[in-house]
């Protein structure tokens, strides 16, 4: 009997020993299960608590096996979306005295811009800031031959092309009428070429400089209510039946005093007495638009006066060289002569806009 228990002991002994020596792993697999078992695990455990030191080794808060290093946030940078700068151009089909307009869009103040071009002389295109790009008027002078002309145009940043075009622009002939006056003498030698160059130096400075914004709204309106066009633009001039040019805007015929207003908002830059053209007023409407109103009687603005369409700035008279009372009505872009209909029928900046 003694001998039995003496065995069973010694067995009980040696799976102690062999429990005590399973591999970490496998002990906390061992914990795991015992801990989910029922009165068999609560048995066990007090069974195994005489071999506490391997048991220490699974400490619910050992997390040697399963600790996980933070991952880095990695920040990806998405390069700026630039904008392409895009070229138009609208109308590509115009008769003599007219005007195209060409916008250039996303285009900095560093940008280099260069026309190539037969259609008009590189002094005579303005090329201003408009709307993130840039906006120019091309005025087409009312004797240009009648042609196909080549317009390039190249914006060059940081010494690489940004935007480069070639259109084809097609200039037809006007057929313009001929106009016959006769004049004392007297008053004929007004128009002599001195007289003109003497009456150049003040308008041409009233032209020099224009708003970089346009200051008008809409379509222009023609300055005298109740009258009647006595000349068109663009009338094959004859004086004394000598050939002295071309009709440069509009004569608006009525009665002396009329009021007349201005055409649409701008900037006065000349209000004075010349020798061609009498008691003149020359307005900046902004992006190189400028009007003029001649022959007044009176005047009712000063240089430096900003006037909003329908104000009433003069009235209608005939001095300088006028054979009888009426408004010579021009328009300019700078100072090349253009036909004053289509500002009538179009704001100019409604060539901007997209078509359908």
């Amino acid at each position: 009997m003694t001998k039995r228990i003496i065995s069973v002991f010694i067995t009980f002994c040696m799976l102690l020993t062999f429990a005590s020596c399973k591999n970490p792993t496998e002990e906390e697999s061992d914990v795991s299960t015992t801990r989910s078992s029922g009165t068999a695990g609560a048995t066990e455990a007090s069974n195994t608590s005489q071999t506490s030191e391997p048991s220490a080794s699974v400490s619910p808060t050992d997390t040697s096996e399963t600790t996980c290093e933070p991952v880095p946030t990695v920040t990806e940078t998405v390069p700026e979306t630039v904008a392409a700068t895009v070229i138009t151009v609208a109308p590509t089909e115009v008769f003599q005295g007219e005007y195209l307009t060409v916008f250039i869009s996303n285009s900095g103040e560093s940008d280099k811009i260069e026309y190539d071009t037969k259609l008009a002389a590189n002094w005579m295109i303005k090329t201003i800031p408009h709307e993130g790009g840039f906006l120019a008027l091309i005025p087409i002078e009312w004797d240009k031959a009648p042609a196909d002309y080549n317009l390039g145009i190249k914006v060059t940043r940081d010494g690489e092309t940004a935007a480069e075009t070639s259109e084809m622009v097609k200039v037809s002939k006007k057929d313009f009428e001929k106009h016959y006056i006769v004049v004392s003498e007297e008053l004929a030698a007004t128009r002599s070429d001195e007289n003109f160059a003497k009456d150049g130096v003040y308008t041409s400075r009233a032209r020099s400089a224009t708003s970089s914004e346009p200051l008008w709204e809409g379509s222009f309106i023609l300055p005298v209510e109740g009258a009647r066009i006595t000349c068109d633009y663009g009338l094959i001039r004859y004086v004394n039946n000598v050939v002295v040019g071309r009709h440069s805007g509009l004569d608006v015929s009525i009665a002396a005093g009329a009021p007349v207003m201005a055409s649409n908002g701008g900037r006065v830059t000349l209000a004075m007495e010349l020798i061609v053209t009498g008691n003149t007023i020359i307005i900046d409407h902004g992006m190189n638009i400028f009007t003029a109103y001649c022959h007044l009687s009176k005047m009712f603005v000063e240089q430096g006066d900003i006037v909003a369409k329908y104000d009433v700035i003069g009235e209608v008279g005939s001095t300088g060289f006028s054979t009888g009372p009426h408004l010579h009505w021009t328009f300019t872009i700078g100072e090349t002569f253009v036909n004053p209909w289509l500002f009538m029928d179009k704001d100019p900046l409604d060539w901007l806009a997209p078509t359908e």
